[in-house]
């Protein structure tokens, strides 16, 4: 933003220079013309009489300079200021041509016109000049270019501040959004109301929604397999069979009673990946203070399941 001001503002200063030369060169040539409609032969010679309406054109609250000169098609000065030099190359008849010079050390535009005399046709035509120093430019210049840049800049803070205005009511539906899921209370998954939502924020509602759908969806899952698990580990023991030689074969007759509790934990896993969970599964209840309950051998596994069958006997109180 800074670097586009700062290039606007070189490009208004270039234009308003441009706009106070323009001007300039107008009121010398005009000031050219009007010395040369008044030049005429008196008993052979040039009257040297400029005229004051001639200079009154420069007249400002700038302390400018004004130079001019008159010179014969011969070279001859008639009037003026000698210090004011010629332009360089031939010069057309009433074709002004205008140049920037030096008049005791201070910068001059200038301008020079061939003007004919209209009534002595055998005198060569003569060179009027009119040079005027850069003060009044240079003023012209920064007035034009600050009254350029403070209506751009008045317009350049008229539009950031519709800007500003027009996000903040375009994000105003949002930030209501924003206070919405804000307000709600933690571990809800209750979908967004359309109700009252612009039609740019539906797509983002309904992803909320479609998000809040899944993530209940799966914390349903992950509750469901927390309760079976915790039930299985209060309900599954395993039955180890540590008998040498025969132990692995009674281990298979048994149908891996030694895994029961990773057979209940996930029963569509193969056989063959019981005993690397098995392991797994013994640390994390042991990290977790959780019983992990195994029955030494096969006789200590039947002597619980007949004590559990023998107080399952019981007649309850309801029965007696």
């Amino acid at each position: 933003m800074l670097g586009a001001v700062a290039v606007d503002g070189w490009i208004s200063h270039r234009d308003a220079g441009n706009t106070a030369s323009v001007m300039q060169d107008r009121l010398l040539l005009g000031s050219a013309r009007i010395v040369a409609e008044q030049l005429h032969v008196e008993e052979g010679a040039f009257q040297d009489r400029v005229p004051p309406a001639a200079l009154e054109l420069f007249e400002s609250a700038e302390i400018d300079r004004v130079y001019y000169r008159v010179t014969t098609g011969a070279g001859q000065i008639v009037t003026g200021y000698p210090e004011l030099a010629l332009p360089g190359g031939p010069l057309q008849p009433e074709t002004p041509v205008y140049f920037d010079t030096l008049v005791r050390g201070a910068p001059v535009r200038a301008v020079a016109y061939l003007q004919p005399v209209l009534a002595e046709p055998a005198v060569r035509p003569v060179i009027v000049e009119i040079g005027q120093t850069m003060n009044g430019h240079a003023a012209l210049t920064r007035r034009l270019w600050l009254h350029t840049m403070s209506q751009q800049l008045l317009l350049l803070a008229l539009v950031a501040a519709l800007v500003l205005f027009g996000l903040r009511q375009g994000l105003m539906p949002l930030l209501r959004l924003r206070d919405t899921v804000a307000a709600r209370e933690p571990g809800s998954l209750q979908p967004l109301s359309f109700e009252a939502m612009p039609m740019e924020l539906s797509p983002l509602v309904h992803a909320i929604n479609e998000y809040a759908r899944r993530l209940d969806q799966y914390m349903g899952a992950q509750r469901v397999f927390i309760q079976n698990a915790a039930h299985q580990l209060r309900t599954t023991a395993n039955v180890e069979c540590h008998t040498p030689v025969i132990g692995p074969p009674i281990a298979w007759m048994m149908g891996g009673l030694h895994h029961q509790i990773d057979h209940h934990l996930a029963p569509a896993l193969p056989h063959t990946s019981y005993a690397a969970m098995g392991d797994q599964v013994r640390r994390l209840c042991v990290a977790n203070d959780v019983e992990y309950r195994v029955h030494p051998s096969l006789w200590a596994a039947l002597r619980s399941h007949t004590r559990w069958l023998k107080a399952m006997g019981r007649p309850t109180t309801a029965d007696r």
